[in-house]
């Protein structure tokens, strides 16, 4: 007989946080850390190039540092015994201090949003029936009522919901609230419940979720809640997260739930705060790019994970909340803004469809700068987008000391009295630096020729904001390439349509990067084609108004699918002089000298 083999197990103390985990010899620290449920901001999918997973080793085996945390350690001015948790294979007990910084920080949701007028139509109906006195059993009776009012009513799988349990309750109240959609019974309720008739709205961004609460009889937003994405764990951008899939055998199912328990937490959060129940959450709209509308359903992505980037569908039919594990009415609609091409998808389609710029005259941009940078160009009728890798460096996740707009960061950056001052978010001590606060700093300092246009500093050294805070001239390269990345776009764009910068008429920025974006830096640094700033809207967040009025309008979904079909679509790869393009838009300059 066999014995079992046996391991001693590895006692890992997280001293600050009071915690101790038990794992095994050789496991990986930065997982130990995930599965516990500590949420680690391991951005590269545990590929030891974000540098933000950092731990500080007080007692057990101290490996010697890599290159990469040596860097890390001098950069943010760290004593020797730091190292990062994605590269620390552990081998004996130990004991670590987890710094917050290391650690993914709820963040608040933009409150601002475009306003966007509709006519309320969710096309889905809650009623309330009366039964007749008579000796029928309640459910056949409802049946029968049912079938005389609306013939051609679909009752499966509502009436296996009226079990023999709760019969007594429809026969003692002879009333009962029925919820409709599309000639189909949603929910069959005893008694009035007519008064709780709720649908929810989701922004499903790479870095961000965001869910708004709505009441489907009078189109009133009652709260809205956000959480960073967990997906990040699998990688900042959405080429890491479909890698994930494409080699993992149920990477896809991982990545669906990841989204959807964090979408359940936020719904019950929200239910909690207006005294409903998510059971009474008839309706859900979803608006995301291309990448997260395919994660979200679990829709297969072998084409859009290699070239050409072909999307697996763009336009989705609703789908049963059920089916994906949402915890609201099981029976409940979801709606899918649709995707546009490749990576200009879901968000972009709702977010146009709310700002107005639909119905203009002239010539128009949309940008909605993330990750993925997504540029819409219209002009009369005609509208032409594109994407643009653009990189997590806008959301900091990439930058040694970045971070998202999270308490600390340096959001602003102004000259003043021979010397930089800095403006941090809620006033604390400066611990790191967005992507707002980083373009800024470059404008100043190329103002000041302090920076020069080809992104080396005048006296060839790093940029000390604060003890422990350095931007360095390799987080000035990852903002150059993100910056060249959206400049040659908006240029290849305008080309593709003979237009020339100064035939601009506005510009309409999207999502909370745009939205706090300082456009005179912006344009300072060749970001943003140079116009007056009266010209430029900022629209927040424009991808959940838009899933807003997907839920609460039939007629917003006709006409998003159909204005979204005939969006053409311009290739950056395609173009023959893409790489020519794309080297001259490296440097920080206007758009004038083009």
């Amino acid at each position: 007989m066999s014995k079992l083999k046996r391991y001693n197990p590895i006692s890992v103390r997280i001293s600050n946080l009071r915690t101790e985990l038990k794992t095994k010899k050789g496991a990986l620290l930065s997982e130990v850390l995930i599965e516990a449920g500590f949420p680690l901001a391991a951005y590269c999918s545990g590929k030891g190039v974000c540098g933000k997973c950092l731990v500080r080793i007080i007692s057990g085996p101290l490996p010697p540092p890599s290159d990469r945390e040596a860097l890390l350690i001098k950069e943010k001015g760290l004593d020797g015994n730091s190292r990062l948790s994605c590269r620390c294979l552990l081998q004996d007990d130990i004991a670590i201090e987890l710094p917050d910084e290391s650690l993914i920080q709820n963040i608040h949701p933009l409150e601002t949003a475009p306003e966007y007028t509709i006519r309320l139509h969710p096309d889905i109906q809650k009623y309330l029936l009366s039964l007749p006195d008579g000796s029928t059993p309640a459910r056949a009776l409802f049946q029968q009522t049912l079938e005389k009012e609306w013939g051609h009513l679909s009752f499966s799988p509502a009436m296996e919901l009226f079990s023999p349990d709760n019969e007594e309750s429809f026969t003692s109240t002879r009333t009962a609230s029925v919820v409709i959609h599309d000639n189909e019974l949603i929910s069959l309720e005893p008694g009035d419940t007519t008064d709780r008739f709720y649908g929810i709205a989701f922004d499903i961004g790479t870095t961000t979720l965001v869910v708004q609460l709505l009441d489907l009889a009078n189109g009133q937003s009652l709260g809205t809640a956000s959480a960073l994405n967990a997906q990040a764990r699998f990688g900042a951008d959405v080429i890491s997260r479909l890698s994930h899939v494409l080699r993992e055998k149920d990477g896809g199912r991982e990545l669906q739930q990841t989204v959807i328990i964090t979408l359940n937490t936020l719904i019950h959060s929200l239910c909690k705060q207006n005294g409903c129940s998510p059971s009474t959450l008839y309706a859900a709209a979803a608006a995301g790019n291309t990448a997260m509308n395919h994660l979200f359903l679990n829709e297969p992505i072998s084409t859009l994970a290699v070239s050409p980037f072909e999307a697996g569908f763009l336009h989705h039919p609703s789908v049963k909340a059920h089916v994906i594990g949402l915890d609201i009415h099981p029976n409940a609609p979801i709606f899918i803004a649709p995707n546009i091409r490749s990576f200009v998808g879901g968000d972009v389609a709702a977010g146009l469809t709310v700002s107005g710029l639909l119905d203009l005259k002239g010539t128009h941009l949309y940008v909605d700068l993330g990750t993925n940078g997504e540029i819409v160009l219209k002009s009369g009728t005609d509208l032409a987008a594109t994407s643009t890798a653009a990189g997590p460096a806008f959301e900091g996740t990439n930058i040694s000391s970045g971070s998202l707009a999270l308490p600390g960061a340096v959001h602003r950056v102004e000259w003043e009295d021979d010397g930089l001052r800095i403006f941090t978010v809620g006033g604390e001590p400066a611990r790191s630096i967005c992507g707002t606060g980083l373009i800024d700093l470059l404008a100043v300092l190329l103002d000041r020729g302090l920076l020069l246009p080809d992104g080396r500093t005048a006296d060839g050294t790093d940029i000390v904001l604060a003890p422990g805070l350095t931007v360095t001239r390799k987080d000035i390269r990852e903002l150059q390439l993100a910056v060249g990345a959206v400049r040659t776009g908006i240029r290849i764009l305008l080309r593709s349509r003979s237009i020339s910068v100064s035939g601009i008429d506005s510009i309409h920025l999207a999502g909370a990067f745009g939205t706090h974006l300082n456009a005179s830096s912006a344009m300072a640094i060749g970001l943003l084609p140079e116009l007056d700033k009266t010209k430029i809207t900022y629209l927040g967040n424009a991808s959940l108004a838009g899933a807003g009025a997907l839920l609460l309008s039939s007629e917003v979904r006709k006409t998003m699918d159909e204005r979204m079909t005939g969006v053409a679509f311009v290739s950056l790869a395609d173009d023959p002089d893409f790489q020519d393009i794309f080297l001259d838009s490296m440097e920080f300059k206007s758009y004038r000298t083009f």
